[in-house]
């Protein structure tokens, strides 16, 4: 079972909506255009010894992210990625890793930072499984 917090694991992003394109401080545009994007991880974002985030390169979708950055946060209290193939999460893409800037909690949109414009932002739903493989979500088996 891929879980979403291990290296080496494929996650295919699919946005809740469009995305927004941050082109600069305070300049954005929103992009119509919900189509998955898949990263493979190369490392997670710790605090207080739980993963909260996870990073890689892009692998597959649409042509905006090639050769970028991916960054997901963890967005449903009560997940654990280390054990997770399924969740929500808020994901920015980039030159680089996003990066907690503690102005805001990690989960909220201004809560990281990217280096360099311009930079894609939203949520979406995430999947590691593999074919066939049953859905594990932590939030979920919680309520």
């Amino acid at each position: 079972m891929p879980a979403i917090g291990e290296v080496g694991t494929e996650i295919t992003v699919t946005p809740y909506e469009g995305v927004q394109m941050v082109k600069g401080p305070g300049v954005s545009e929103d992009v119509d255009d919900p189509t998955p994007f898949c990263l493979r991880v190369e490392g997670t974002l710790i605090e207080s010894e739980k993963v909260i985030g996870v990073f890689g390169p892009v692998i597959a979708g649409p042509d905006r992210y090639t050769d970028l950055t991916a960054t997901l946060f963890l967005r449903l209290m009560g997940s654990n990625w280390l054990r997770d193939n399924r969740s929500a999460g808020q994901f920015k893409v980039g030159m680089s890793v996003a990066r907690m800037n503690r102005k805001h909690p990690f989960y909220h949109p201004e809560g990281s930072d990217m280096e360099g414009y311009p930079f894609f932002c939203r949520y979406g739903s995430l999947d590691s499984r593999s074919e066939g493989e049953q859905e594990i979500n932590s939030a979920k088996d919680q309520s």
